[in-house]
């Protein structure tokens, strides 16, 4: 037999391959297997950092990310903004919230909040991402945030670090 693929890692960490485990360690375990699964993400970003306009090219990839990966049976989306200037959406409900918290697990969501932080934090400086509000992290909605870096972003003060107020929560 090979190794064990990423899921059934996850799953022997978050049942515990029958035993029981705090569930600080199982939180823990679950981060670290995010972050070997997510580890190519980050290396990747920096690479529209060589392209003419990164903003072009990430906004246009988001679009057919969330076309093809969060579909509105799982995901609600409000549009914020869709411009040259800024992509931002509010996300009011999730369907890794609610899953895991069908499974009494919700505690596990905050985990793919910071794998996003995780890859958008090593978006190239022409690309900024900020994002003050999850779902997973007891908020009312998340707000997705890419912008060009001297605009700013509509209606969010700006943060001093890409991703701030999502790393202590």
């Amino acid at each position: 037999m090979g190794k064990p693929s990423f899921e059934k890692k996850l799953i022997i960490a978050v049942i515990g391959g029958g035993k029981c485990f705090a569930q600080e360690a199982v939180l823990a375990e679950v981060e670290s297997l995010f972050q070997v699964a997510f580890s190519g993400l980050p290396k990747l970003m920096p690479l529209l950092g060589r392209l003419p306009d990164p903003f072009v090219v990430f906004r246009r990839a988001a679009h057919w990310v969330l076309r093809r990966s969060f579909p509105p049976q799982g995901w609600e989306m409000e549009p914020v903004e869709d411009s040259d200037r800024c992509f931002a959406f509010n996300v009011h409900r999730c369907f890794y919230l609610e899953v895991l918290t069908a499974y009494g697990a919700p505690e596990l969501t905050k985990l793919y909040c910071k794998m996003d932080d995780l890859a958008y934090n090593a978006l190239p400086s022409s690309v900024t991402w900020e994002r003050t509000r999850t779902l997973g992290r007891g908020d009312a909605y998340c707000n997705f945030r890419w912008c060009r870096p001297s605009l700013g972003l509509p209606g969010v003060p700006p943060a001093s670090s890409k991703g701030e107020g999502t790393e202590n929560r």
